[in-house]
């Protein structure tokens, strides 16, 4: 049997167990679909029915990807909505680990999206378009994210979110310390905490790490404005493109005591070191 066929046919049974409500003719397209952006690792029509493995015109198996692509009854969330229970009930007992990301997609638009780190990748979970290519995206957007996924973790489950500068909010660590949920932000050197003894607010960058340096900052407060307290944290010094970024890690010192460990960096996957700043 031919690669492509043996996919098809893989792919088809377990999207038919996960969409036992989706008519048959909807669940094949949707099966092709999937067998062309995994085996021709492109997105251009054209170059995934390249690959499907159907005896017709190229033409005429672009348009019948057209069409599907383009029917309004058919919804993402409903059909994506039982993948993602299904990967994450993986994660059962095992630390989850949330990548927040606001990338620009073509000359006028971003897409915030949230996915899960799992062997050196990030997954998609749920993602949103929003007009424009500047400036962040409001902070309930971010959270209505977090809680359709939230829904889908395992009972119990430690959960870690990383993020990119832009996600260095007062309110949003709030929300984020109101779940219960860990976190490591990237922050400028231009972000003022008061740790320790003095009371002094001071600027990240003139603590004095150097690269690759860590230390324990103990209990601090963060944001001079909002004044947030009550936050154990550990901060390292990266280097990229000529810029210096601080990564704050919420709770990370304790997590590391409570296993036994000594106090590491704050090591990442290389996709969230690339995202948010390592």
């Amino acid at each position: 049997m031919r690669d492509n066929l043996r996919l098809y046919s893989r792919l088809e049974r377990e999207l038919r167990r996960l969409l036992p409500q989706e008519r048959i003719p909807r669940v094949r397209n949707l099966t092709l679909r999937v067998t062309g952006l995994f085996l021709a690792r492109s997105v251009h029509l054209s170059q995934v029915v390249r690959v499907w493995p159907q005896p017709a015109r190229l033409v005429s198996l672009e348009n019948r990807l057209r069409r599907f692509l383009s029917n309004r009854s058919l919804s993402v969330q409903r059909c994506y909505a039982p993948v993602v229970a299904t990967l994450l009930a993986r994660f059962s007992g095992a630390p989850v680990r949330l990548i927040l990301d606001l990338t620009q997609v073509g000359p006028a638009a971003r897409m915030l999206s949230l996915s899960v780190a799992y062997r050196r990748r990030a997954l998609p979970l749920v993602w949103r378009l929003y007009r424009g290519v500047k400036g962040n995206v409001p902070l309930r957007s971010v959270c209505r994210l977090l809680e359709e996924v939230g829904a889908s973790l395992p009972e119990g489950a430690e959960v870690w979110v990383y993020g990119d500068s832009g996600f260095g909010q007062a309110e949003w660590i709030e929300y984020l310390r109101k779940r219960g949920w860990h976190f490591v932000l990237r922050l400028g050197g231009h972000v003022k905490v008061a740790a320790g003894e003095d009371p002094a607010w001071q600027k990240l960058c003139s603590w004095g790490l150097q690269e690759g340096q860590t230390r324990d900052l103990g209990a601090v407060g963060l944001f001079e404005k909002h004044a947030l307290t009550g936050l154990r944290a550990l901060l390292d010094r990266k280097e990229r493109r000529d810029k210096s970024y601080f990564r704050l890690g919420w709770d990370y010192l304790a997590h590391c005591l409570r296993l036994g460990h000594d106090i590491p960096p704050l090591r990442l996957t290389p996709y969230v070191d690339k995202v948010i700043g390592g």
